[in-house]
């Protein structure tokens, strides 16, 4: 290993030109944002495995149809109306926080149970879902009952390109009437368990805010075209208390656990074909939406690192590149450059960690191509 005397000035100023081109079209480069999101989802799985939940995750219980309630249910499913204000009615006898079921009633029924469902909701804090349908229109079993007034939300998943959920609603904007919005299911649950005010809900680009009447206040990063933040996911289904809808159907269990807890009703059961894949693997679509809540309820945002710090860190990338590449030979320029890109994964491991992500391809991208293309450019050119 030797290291010449002369500077190559010019390929590196030539490789932060590169860089600068890279920082400023890469974002919106296909296959360069697919790699990020693939290096983030593998961060994410790796967290989740590793990081233990935050401790609000004891205030959910998870009641599942799951294969023990299919499988010993008198009915097949979809079940009538009636057993699930059998559930309701159970449920309510241990005095839980509230009660949210994140799918619709399916399945035909009588009016004698549609009355008796309806009548049981209406006597309990309940939550049910909404869902977007094809035409923009919102529909709920709700409308349909006379629990009209029950508080509903939008449980529908938005999908990115890859087919990947990583982000949940918070609102949707009427567009025949912008000044009406509709909630999400999770923050539904959110505004009656921590009694949140959104008469004083702020929206800027990029940011919602809002508090409750305590002067809790939530901040939430967001995806401007969707209104959407990344989920923090945190436990797959065996990490939150659970309950079997069978047991709670005949009403076998333990009144504690269901007292003062956030009760989520939902398929888990892989035969009814609610599976989701995330960045933590495939999950039911239920634990899905515990995880987008429980990181509402615990504050437990991702925020984008300030672009400013994240320049300056693939700046100070290239520009070590570049003194490695210009004043070494051999194979050890590749060794230290992958020893750079190695101390970065682990940086954005440990930033995530605390909440905090930035584009995990560029860093990477920028201080392999910039410094080794731009001294081979200067060298065409006869610049060294």
């Amino acid at each position: 290993m030797q290291a010449p005397v002369k500077k190559y000035s010019p390929s590196t100023l030539i490789s932060l030109a590169l860089t600068v081109v890279i920082v400023i079209w890469g974002p919106s480069t296909p296959w360069i944002n697919t790699i990020h999101w693939k290096i983030y989802d593998g961060l994410m799985k790796a967290k989740a495995g590793f990081t233990p939940p935050a401790a609000q995750i004891n205030d959910i219980l998870l009641v599942m149809i799951d294969n023990s309630t299919i499988q010993n249910m008198e009915h097949s499913w979809p079940y009538p109306r009636a057993d699930f204000a059998q559930v309701i009615a159970n449920l309510k006898k241990a005095n839980p926080k509230i009660i949210a079921f994140d799918f619709a009633f399916y399945g035909a029924s009588s009016e004698e149970n549609d009355n008796r469902l309806a009548e049981e909701i209406s006597a309990a804090r309940i939550i049910l879902p909404s869902t977007i349908n094809e035409d923009g229109s919102l529909s709920s079993w709700a409308q349909r009952a006379s629990s009209k007034n029950v508080p509903t939300g939008i449980v529908t998943k938005i999908l990115d390109k890859d087919g990947i959920t990583r982000r949940n609603l918070t609102y949707v904007v009427n567009e025949s009437n912008r000044l009406q919005g509709f909630l999400s299911w999770e923050m539904q649950i959110l505004r009656y368990v921590k009694s949140v005010d959104f008469s004083n809900f702020v929206s800027h680009p990029n940011l919602a805010e809002f508090k409750n009447s305590l002067g809790e206040k939530w901040s939430l990063s967001l995806d401007p075209d969707t209104n959407a933040f990344l989920i923090n996911f945190r436990a797959h289904t065996q990490g939150f208390k659970r309950l079997s809808f069978y047991d709670v159907y005949r009403g076998n269990f333990e009144p504690r656990l269901v007292k003062g807890k956030i009760v989520l009703v939902g398929l888990f059961s892989s035969l009814l074909g609610d599976i989701h894949n995330t960045p933590i693997g495939w999950i039911p679509g239920s634990t899905l939406n515990a995880n987008a809540f429980l990181t509402l309820y615990s504050h437990d945002f991702l925020r984008p690192v300030a672009r400013f710090w994240e320049i300056l860190a693939i700046l100070a990338g290239v520009i070590s590149s570049c003194f490695l590449i210009n004043h070494f030979t051999g194979k050890w320029p590749c060794f230290f450059i992958l020893f750079e890109i190695l101390i970065f994964i682990f940086a954005s491991y440990g930033l995530l960690r605390i909440g905090y992500f930035w584009d995990y391809f560029l860093f990477p991208l920028a201080v392999f191509a910039a410094p080794y293309f731009g001294k081979k450019i200067a060298e065409i050119f006869k610049l060294i």
